[in-house]
């Protein structure tokens, strides 16, 4: 384990309603839509140099070098996601000190802040820590985004953030 914490941004996805999804599409049709959904996510993560860290079976986590890569990732995945119209997802995205165990993993309190925003989403939303729209500097413009304040589970603190829409109302992407 690398003991020196390094500054990440992090990704969580998670497929809405996915236990009772794959009991009504069956396993086979199951497969096909999560596979797809593998690929999109891996090309995005790819094009903002991202790092799929973990699948979940219902979801992933990314980790990314820069807060403007991970907000724009989540920001084209949420679209692309949408415009696929297959499959709900929740995104969530913080960023902070992580610490990288040897299974090319990481722990720390920002990846408990991402699992949590991203339970916060609702279907189709993108729920991005402020600080972390705050640190990111982009030649690309970020749409405008939906203040809130989000009290999470196991934190001391509100937190601010930011809230991409659902239903794909980032065309500009």
């Amino acid at each position: 384990m690398n003991s020196e914490p390094i500054q990440r941004t992090f990704l969580f996805t998670d497929i809405v309603e996915s236990t009772q999804r794959i009991q009504i599409e069956g396993l086979e049709r199951w497969t096909a839509l999560v596979e797809h959904h593998r690929r999109t996510v891996a090309v995005i993560v790819k094009h903002f140099g991202g790092h799929l860290c973990r699948f979940t079976g219902d979801g992933f986590l990314v980790a990314f070098d820069s807060p403007a890569d991970g907000t724009m990732a989540a920001l084209r995945l949420q679209h692309a996601l949408w415009a696929q119209g297959e499959l709900d997802v929740r995104i969530g995205v913080a960023s902070g000190p992580a610490t990288l165990c040897d299974d090319l993993s990481y722990m720390g309190v920002a990846l408990h802040t991402t699992a949590r925003l991203c339970a916060e989403a609702q279907p189709g939303e993108a729920v991005i820590e402020a600080s972390t729209i705050a640190r990111s500097t982009t030649d690309q413009a970020i749409p405008v985004l939906n203040p809130r304040v989000v009290d999470l589970r196991g934190f001391d603190e509100l937190l601010d953030v930011f809230v991409s829409p659902a239903r794909g109302a980032l065309c500009l992407l």
